[in-house]
């Protein structure tokens, strides 16, 4: 298990947490997907989506924060975080798929959410857009100007469901500015790295999760501030790959 000085965790409870998170993963898609080179992304995005906590935070977070810091606080965790992303980029990235991302956010018109099931996947709360909540401290506001493109250094984990994304924006520590980010894409063109995760969950697929990779591209098309909360729109680039590489990287996402 890989050490981080942040985490004063011993070293038994992180081999524990990974015993947590294999057995997880493994009673979701059986241990045939695990033995089949083909299917191991699948099963790395299970780890992704799992709920169990070492520190009090989900796997998805540390592995978010290993990406961020590029291995300058803690080289140990890098080389495993790299190997991670990799099969899980290979589920989001849908450029060479003829039919692209498993499910798309096809608007209210789709079979609604039903009881806590989710009748249709493509159900979303608007026609080709998803939807991100969180909190945005004060020294990263200013970067958020309409019109900057940027790529993200994390993985970013947006919803069908703005009421889940809401869910989430109300978890904001007091201290930082709640955010409602809101991620169109093209109606025609859609997005090639991007893909729905939600039936790979090993938790629920109640947040109905579109999942970007590390570095994608956006671009700010409005922001708008209430009383209670600020609200940022983005567009999600069609194709990373055909960007420029030299973008600003996103303090915050």
């Amino acid at each position: 298990c890989a050490s981080h000085p942040t985490m004063r965790v011993p070293a038994p409870e992180g081999d524990a947490f990974f015993g947590r998170l294999l057995n997880e993963a493994l009673a979701a898609g059986g241990v045939a997907e695990i033995l089949d080179e083909a299917a191991l992304s699948r099963f790395a995005v299970r780890v992704w989506t799992s709920q169990q906590l070492w520190g009090g935070r989900e796997f998805c977070s540390l592995l978010n924060q290993a990406i961020r810091e590029d291995g300058t606080r803690a080289p140990a965790t890098l080389r495993p975080a790299v190997i991670l992303c990799r099969a899980i980029n290979d589920v989001l990235c849908c450029g060479n798929r003829k039919s692209g991302a498993s499910e798309w956010p096809s608007g209210p018109g789709a079979l609604p959410p039903l009881l806590g099931q989710w009748v249709s996947a493509s159900w979303s709360s608007e026609a080709d857009a998803t939807f991100r909540g969180g909190a945005l401290p004060a020294e990263h506001e200013p970067f958020f100007t309409v019109g900057r493109r940027f790529r993200t250094c994390m993985f970013v984990a947006t919803s069908f469901d703005e009421a889940v994304a809401r869910q989430f924006m109300a978890r904001a520590p007091a201290d930082m500015q709640p955010v409602l980010w809101r991620v169109r894409f093209d109606p025609v063109r859609r997005c090639k790295h991007v893909n729905y995760v939600g039936a790979l969950s090993t938790a629920s697929s109640r947040e109905a999760e579109f999942l970007f990779p590390p570095y994608s591209v956006f671009s700010v098309l409005r922001l708008e501030r209430s009383q209670r909360h600020l609200m940022v729109e983005l567009q999600a680039a069609v194709d990373n790959l055909h960007e420029p590489i030299e973008l600003p990287l996103a303090p915050w996402s």
